[in-house]
């Protein structure tokens, strides 16, 4: 059993290492969301103060999906019902006024949300893909992936939805992975970012 968990733990070792490898900083993006992006979020030491005990993020992880709420702005946020404490402490952090936070399930209403939604998931099931995609056929929606790198299949489902037509910016995180469907991007692309 011990054997089978430091194997694991040395393939994501592996695989982290070709991702940072592989990955840009602000000099290799030729996009200014991107660089912007680089700046503001992945290159921001700002530290905030969470007090939170999560479950599901580390410190360095919920300061890091502070910085990606407050560069995004979004108008609503929408997540799995496990996340939803945890998102909404991280976005009150993040923001200094109240926003939405919401379940992300089949009841929620796109078109009651103006602006920017934020949705942050996770999983690596078939119902999940579908989930993610079904929203991502909206305008101004940001679906931000939860670890899409800690097993192959979290791995083989964020390919997916990479691979979907509605989406034109994808930003591989490591840690997270934010998939864009927005008319201000013109042209498909796709980062690596460290």
């Amino acid at each position: 059993m011990e054997k089978k968990i430091v194997a694991v733990s040395m393939k994501n070792i592996f695989r982290y290492g070709r991702h940072f490898l592989a990955a840009k900083g602000r000099h290799g993006t030729h996009s200014p969301f991107v660089y912007a992006f680089v700046e503001q979020v992945l290159r921001n030491k700002s530290r905030f103060y969470y007090k939170g005990t999560s479950t599901h993020f580390t410190g360095r992880e919920a300061m890091l999906l502070a910085r990606i709420i407050r560069y995004l702005q979004p108008a609503a946020i929408a997540v799995d019902i496990d996340y939803k404490a945890d998102v909404e402490q991280v976005a009150a952090i993040a923001l200094s006024g109240d926003i939405p936070v919401m379940p992300f399930d089949d009841t929620i209403d796109r078109n009651a949300v103006t602006g920017k939604l934020l949705i942050l998931s996770a999983g690596n099931e078939e119902a999940f893909k579908n989930k993610i995609s079904a929203a991502l056929a909206f305008p101004e929606t940001y679906a931000l992936i939860v670890a899409p790198h800690k097993e192959e299949a979290s791995e083989a489902v964020w390919n997916t939805l990479c691979a979907l037509h509605e989406v034109q910016l994808r930003l591989d995180l490591w840690h997270f992975g934010l998939l864009v469907h927005d008319p201000v991007f013109k042209a498909s692309q796709h980062f690596r970012l460290r």
